[in-house]
């Protein structure tokens, strides 16, 4: 395990990439409406290419990584992770403001996408001591989600607050830093070999399962809960309950992220 030290940061900080790449553009929704006009529904679709972007690149990536190889994705998701966080500055002030917001988005989801799809097989792959089990070392993986929330949320939230939201396009810039970083750590860690082909379990027994069928239809209805939360909690506070936005910041999207990743964190400690 101590030969992987590097590649499980490595693969932690991939999980915090991926709640940039989810929860800055919301907390940055408000400045949005009042910089550029955009309406509810140009929001809700913004969110919506996010997802839908992802699960494509989802899809994608289940029949491609094998091929290419997981240090090969690795990379290129973390390259368009940072290329969209840079378009997110950049695109909207030089082409049209919705026009160069939807591109950001498309580029940096793909590159979540992928990210979501290589980084559990690498950690599940890796050796692990007697007394920790498989799911409490994934447990204990997303938690890091939950914590990269926790300071894209606060660390945007307070940042723009003394700035100033007329350069709120500083931020994304700031935070592309860490998916380029994590580009070069993962073009050098070592990476284990993952479940062989013949070892896999093909997707058509998995939805004969009935347990497999329960526990993704519960996802679907935790995951929708945590994106009502994540994405909308922010606006909401401000624009309806009529509270300042840091407030409202730090007691939505960022204590829910906060009691979220406690959760994930205790039973990856303890099982």
């Amino acid at each position: 395990m101590e030969t992987y030290k590097k590649t499980l940061r490595a693969c932690c900080l991939g999980y915090i990439t991926q709640a940039i790449i989810v929860n800055l553009a919301p907390v940055l929704f408000i400045v949005f409406q009042n910089e550029y006009g955009i309406t509810y529904e140009m929001l809700g679709r913004l969110i919506l290419i996010n997802f839908g972007v992802q699960i494509a690149a989802d899809i994608i990536a289940l029949r491609t990584v094998d091929r290419i190889g997981y240090r090969k994705a690795g990379v290129t998701a973390h390259f368009l992770s940072f290329a969209g966080l840079v378009c997110l500055g950049l695109l909207p002030r030089i082409m049209g403001p919705y026009t160069g917001l939807m591109a950001a988005v498309v580029i940096y989801a793909f590159g979540g996408g992928i990210i979501e799809v290589i980084i559990s097989p690498i950690v599940d792959a890796l050796p692990k001591s007697p007394d920790s089990g498989k799911a409490s070392s994934m447990s204990f993986l997303h938690s890091f989600y939950c914590w990269g929330q926790v300071l894209v949320v606060f660390g945007t939230t307070v940042v723009l607050r003394f700035i100033g939201a007329g350069r709120w396009f500083i931020l994304p810039i700031l935070w592309s830093a860490i998916p380029l970083y994590n580009l070069f750590r993962f073009s050098r860690v070592p990476l284990p070999e993952t479940v062989a082909e013949h070892e896999k379990t093909p997707l058509k027994r998995l939805f004969n399962t009935n347990i497999f069928i329960f526990a993704l239809v519960l996802m679907m209805c935790a995951g929708a809960s945590e994106i009502t939360m994540s994405q909308w909690s922010s606006l909401f506070a401000e624009k309806a309950l009529g509270v300042p936005k840091l407030f409202g910041d730090l007691a939505g999207p960022c204590l829910f992220a906060v009691l979220m990743g406690l959760g994930r964190t205790a039973y990856g400690i303890w099982g």
